[in-house]
């Protein structure tokens, strides 16, 4: 259902997920257009200009998008909202730490609205952390020409560069720096990321500390993947280790890849993608909630159900997200961030198709598992069953709605409840 907004000049509109509005009055500038088209291909947000307006429609990402002449907030339909989402994050992203330290309790006392401000929040206690510590310092191989040796004299380009000079050296020697990647990380996000703070306060948090960051490393013309590539963590630099994660995170909802290739560090986007995330968080509840009785396995691929026989060979590929296997047997599980009572039949045919290829062959019927979001506080089963003409149930697949946020509690608490219970108690069902 289309939903109408007040004409807009500027300001916030929020829409959620899945949802659509139209702004009547409502243009877009040259550079909205451009941006419109950059968000098409992967449908994170739908901008449609249409007569007398335009229509907005929302997938299943959540977070900020900014346009000239206003912005778009997409809210999570999760209890709790942005903050539920940070707990999530934490609890499948490594934030740990993050979390459960003093400050970032008190996240929502602080009740900033947007996604990004939260992380940002987050990230920017970690930084001050660091400075307060003092940033981290190495050594630095580096090659200079210089009027007096400093360590160790570069013989054979002396020779080929300077020959008969003597008061000119190449020397290559160590220099104890600042300007290494653990810093260049953390001023660079805060730098790209201070574009679309909204919260003045915070913004000028991130600023101080940009500058603060940007004073002791160059930080304007790095690669983030060149970086992510070359950091290693150990007991020197373990302390830049949360902070990064969050860097890892604010640069890929923010489609760093995308302004490389452009050439531009300007973004106007901050989108989370609900689907992978909610993925993540259904692993590590499996995880939590079985313990060591069953392995679960993370889409592993395969290419022997599909089968085409007259070139005997693979067909195609097979990714479901997770293969449990215990001592009774194994179960495919797929999860689906889709909040409501009704499924796509094209969700439910895909999850029998497993049932079919990866049950047991000697036992009928065949069981597979599809796990989504809910709202309510208790963790839901409808088992659908494909029956035979006969009326002989020939595959299983329990449908099972898990509450994120009691599920969420659970995990931070390390204290497993009535939903680990649940889901341990319906997984052993199917697989026995």
């Amino acid at each position: 259902m289309i939903q109408a907004v007040p004409a807009h000049t500027s300001g916030v509109l929020e829409i959620s997920e899945w949802d659509e509005q139209f702004v009547p009055g409502a243009t877009l500038s040259p550079n909205d257009r451009q941006l419109a088209q950059q968000l098409l291909p992967s449908r994170r947000l739908i901008v449609d200009e249409v007569l007398n307006g335009i229509r907005i429609r929302s997938q299943s990402w959540v977070g900020l998008v900014r346009f000239d002449g206003f912005d778009v907030r997409i809210i999570p339909k999760l209890s709790d909202g942005n903050a539920r989402l940070v707990q999530m994050l934490a609890l499948t992203g490594g934030l740990d730490e993050a979390w459960h330290s003093a400050a970032s309790r008190t996240l929502r006392a602080e009740r900033q609205e947007d996604l990004l401000d939260l992380l940002s929040l987050l990230l920017v206690r970690e930084c001050e952390r660091i400075l307060a510590g003092g940033v981290l310092h190495d050594y630095i191989e580096c090659e200079e020409a210089l009027p007096v040796v400093r360590g160790r004299l570069l013989a054979d380009r002396q020779w080929r560069k300077r020959f008969g000079q003597f008061n000119v050296l190449e020397c290559r020697f160590d220099e104890h720096e600042s300007d290494i990647d653990e810093n260049r990380l953390l001023a660079f996000t805060l730098g790209v990321s201070r574009a679309l703070v909204r919260n003045p306060l915070l913004y000028r948090r991130v600023l101080s500390l940009y500058e603060q960051f940007a004073s002791v490393c160059e930080c304007e013309y790095i690669d983030p993947r060149i970086v992510r590539g070359r950091l290693v963590y150990h007991r020197l630099n373990a302390q830049y280790a949360d902070a990064h994660r969050l860097c890892w995170l604010i640069l890929e909802s923010m489609g760093i890849t995308d302004l490389l290739a452009s050439g531009s560090l300007r973004s106007n986007v901050f989108l989370l993608d609900m689907n992978l995330l909610f993925e993540r968080f259904m692993q590590k509840l499996l995880e939590f909630s079985l313990g060591r009785s069953y392995r679960v396995e993370y889409q592993k691929r395969s290419r022997s159900i599909l089968w085409d026989v007259d070139r005997n060979r693979t067909y195609g590929t097979v990714i479901p997200d997770f293969r449990l296997t215990g001592p009774g047997g194994s179960l495919i599980v797929d999860s689906k961030y889709k909040l409501g009572d009704k499924l796509d039949p094209s969700d439910i045919y895909q999850c029998f198709l497993y049932a079919q290829a990866f049950g047991n062959a000697l036992v009928e019927p065949s069981h597979a598992m599809l796990i989504v979001p809910s709202t309510s506080g208790l963790v839901g089963h409808w088992p659908l069953q494909v029956r035979s003409t006969q009326g002989a149930p020939k595959s299983v697949l329990h449908r099972v709605a898990v509450p994120v946020a009691a599920a969420a509690d659970e995990m931070q608490s390390q204290k497993p409840g009535a939903v680990a219970a649940t889901v341990a108690k319906l997984v052993a069902q199917a697989v026995a």
